[in-house]
């Protein structure tokens, strides 16, 4: 699976997606992520679905206990570690 970000785009908001990406993998819920990035709920949400359009894949998928990343987050996860390396 490609990932399809202009790479001024993804500079632009490179260091957002880190944070949210991993409160969100790390806690499994936009609550917690919220809480650990000491930011409204809604901000998560928010972001996360920016980043989604921004990438063209659905990273996160809705389960009974919260959030789960779905095998196009597991990619965009990894190619975001790589880039930080």
């Amino acid at each position: 699976m490609a990932i399809n970000v202009k790479r001024n785009e993804a500079v632009k908001y490179h260091s957002h997606w880190v944070a949210y990406l991993h409160e969100v993998a790390r806690t499994g819920s936009i609550r917690g992520a919220a809480k650990a990035l000491n930011v409204a709920p809604s901000a998560v949400s928010r972001r996360l679905r920016d980043i989604e359009a921004l990438v063209g894949v659905r990273m996160f998928e809705r389960v009974p206990r919260g959030l789960r990343l779905t095998a196009g987050g597991i990619v965009v996860a990894e190619h975001v570690k790589q880039v930080l390396s």
